[in-house]
């Protein structure tokens, strides 16, 4: 018979690989819903600054890439960018284009866009809950 100690030696690793997993497992779980709520509010104060500055320079357009939103005054002049790793879908038209919200003298969207409200915004982590403004 083995002694107690070698039968339990090959356990310690396992079960402190084990218990490394279970510790880390809600984290890696809440991080994308972390993610999204905070490139929200990013994106909500990147629209405030935009709408701010079209009621002071003209007509300010967001439009939106791929992964981010880049806003540009009317001579097309970028002002600010934000990247936005979790953004999933953007469904607004107006008349300068898809993809795009634009700000008129007063800050107003009303003037630019095809539909009555405009459009979403989705952004959307990896484990599916979404955020739209």
């Amino acid at each position: 018979m083995k002694p107690l100690s070698r039968l339990h030696a090959g356990r310690g690793p396992r079960i402190l690989t084990l218990a490394l997993m279970l510790a880390v497992m809600p984290a890696a779980l809440a991080w994308p819903h972390w993610r999204v709520d905070l490139e929200f509010h990013a994106l909500w104060m990147l629209l405030d600054r935009a709408r701010t500055l079209a009621t002071t320079a003209g007509p300010v357009t967001v439009r939106f890439t791929d992964w981010g939103a880049v806003v540009e005054d009317r001579r097309g002049v970028v002002r600010d960018t934000l990247f936005l790793a979790t953004l999933a879908e953007v469904r607004y038209q107006t008349t300068q284009g898809n993809r795009r919200l634009v700000f008129g003298p007063g800050g107003r969207t009303t003037a630019y866009n095809i539909h009555l409200h405009g459009g979403d915004i989705t952004l959307r982590p990896w484990t599916g809950r979404e955020h739209a403004l």
